[in-house]
């Protein structure tokens, strides 16, 4: 009786380590790995350095649920299309640029706080984070508090700052930012070089466009 039991026993904790060793191997599978190989495959041929972002906007099990939905043909189509929109909106960068509009009126103003964009499409934009004071008709900055990125907004692509080094004229009229980005061409999925950004805003001016 006692060896019947044994064997039981024993089949019992086979069976067990078996089930947890395919839990194992089940857990360990990386279901991302085709489309990884396929962005690779994409970046040796277009010479870009695209990879996925575990803690993009998306989270990890999100992203992988939005890419899998995808055949990897589909994806590489869907790619290779946001990779070409990017390069549209770059085209735009260092172009001139023009502003939406100008508070140099002579109305005395008080210190104020001010956030003024670079708006590069119809959703996207970066911004600075100002103060500026108007007084005798002169509007000038006082203080740089920081720099920001309007996120995805739900489309593609789009650019997150990464840094931003700012440095006022001597007048404290002109603010120039040298906004460093990664660019998003796809949820969680960005080139890993930066992309240089050059703007100059102006105290007495408001949000900025490229002028093309």
């Amino acid at each position: 009786m006692k060896k019947g039991k044994m064997i039981i026993l024993g089949l019992a904790i086979a069976f067990l380590v078996m089930h947890l060793q395919e839990m194992t191997t089940f857990a360990s599978e990386n279901v991302m790995e085709p489309y990884e190989e396929k962005l690779d495959q994409i970046n040796q041929e277009l010479g870009t350095n695209f990879k996925f972002d575990d803690e993009g906007e998306l989270s990890k099990s999100e992203m992988e649920q939005f890419y899998t939905s995808m055949s990897v043909e589909e994806f590489d189509v869907y790619i290779r299309n946001a990779i070409k929109k990017e390069q549209n909106i770059g085209d735009f960068f260092g172009a001139d640029t023009r502003n939406d509009w100008n508070i140099d009126s002579g109305i005395e103003l008080m210190e104020v706080s001010k956030e003024q964009r670079y708006i590069y499409d119809t959703v996207h934009y970066l911004f600075v984070d100002v103060n500026i004071n108007t007084e005798h008709g002169v509007t000038t900055y006082t203080a740089f508090k920081g720099a920001g990125d309007s996120g995805s907004q739900g489309s593609y692509p789009f650019y997150r700052v990464k840094s931003c080094a700012a440095n006022l004229s001597e007048d404290c009229k002109i603010l120039s930012c040298n906004f460093s980005c990664y660019q998003y061409v796809a949820p969680n999925i960005y080139n890993t070089y930066d992309t240089p950004i050059l703007v100059s805003f102006r105290a007495g001016g408001g949000n900025v466009f490229p002028s093309a």
